[in-house]
């Protein structure tokens, strides 16, 4: 039987971007400049990075840049603020990542916490680590977590976390690229503060420059809820995304066409580091 895996909903998710913004008195005029955006979101100063975290929780949609903004339909945005995470020691600073709600209270912050999975860049000797910072506003602003980092292999070229809870095996999975070995490692915790390997994917597929940004997760094949797969999406460094389809044990991604060409979401230019909306308004965690 043919399948298809329509992949065309990821991306609302889409890169550095979503949607008009919402306006308040003082900064309309700054929305009218002749070169802004109307259509998609964009912060009232200074450049936006890679999507860190985009979730549904409490019937908002949160869109995080390191900065933080917020949307009841993902047309009109509200900006939060252009720091999200505070107390971040003096020469770190927060790469991409993404956010997820602590429903079962895994961390010890309170049920239905947010929690922030990022890479720590030490400016001094360039190491690229895995951090996690805690929110007590709802997803407004989040507090560096003071043992950070929560997984490190002493590698300058390591980043990008994403995590989603495992409902099956009852734990979070993190997916994060070792970008220079064109690799996707997969790890396990039970409180998003304790990680362990499980296994690396890869290299396969585009393996042209390094890879970045990994996003995973299941959708619905042609429609039916009863058939799913599993994607993974991995960046191409600064160039295109591609994506594998195949099946995730809680362990290890296998991919279905293992030798086949690379799939690619566009052949645009700088579609790049993409995310998936995790719907916390859902039961159990889904996307």
């Amino acid at each position: 039987m043919k399948r298809h895996v329509t992949l065309c909903c990821l991306m609302l998710l889409v890169t550095l971007s979503a949607l008009s913004q919402e306006l308040n008195s003082d900064s309309q005029e700054l929305y009218r400049e002749k070169y802004r955006p109307q259509y998609h979101y964009t912060p009232a100063h200074r450049w936006i990075g890679d999507p860190c975290g985009l979730i549904k929780f409490n019937g908002k949609y949160l869109a995080y840049c390191w900065g933080a903004a917020e949307s009841t339909d993902l047309v009109h945005w509200k900006e939060l603020n252009n720091h999200a995470i505070t107390q971040m020691p003096k020469g770190i600073a927060a790469f991409t990542g993404s956010v997820v709600i602590d429903r079962r209270n895994t961390a010890g912050y309170g049920e239905n916490t947010p929690i922030a999975a990022f890479t720590s860049f030490d400016e001094v000797s360039k190491k690229q680590s895995q951090s996690i910072a805690f929110s007590l506003d709802q997803g407004a602003t989040f507090q560096y977590y003071d043992l950070n980092p929560v997984l490190d292999i002493w590698s300058t070229e390591f980043r990008d976390p994403t995590v989603i809870w495992d409902e099956q095996n009852q734990r979070w999975v993190m997916v994060v690229a070792k970008a220079l070995e064109k690799k996707v490692a997969f790890y396990h915790s039970p409180d998003l503060k304790q990680w362990t390997w499980m296994s690396d994917f890869g290299p396969m597929g585009d393996q042209e420059r390094s890879w970045e940004c990994p996003d995973l997760f299941q959708i619905c094949v042609d429609g039916n809820p009863e058939l799913k797969k599993w994607v993974l999406v991995v960046s191409v460094n600064w160039a295109r995304e591609q994506y594998f389809v195949g099946d995730f044990d809680g362990e290890k991604f296998i991919p279905d066409q293992p030798n086949a060409a690379p799939l690619y979401l566009d052949e645009g230019l700088d579609y790049y580091a993409s995310r998936v909306f995790q719907n916390f308004d859902n039961k159990p965690d889904k996307i």
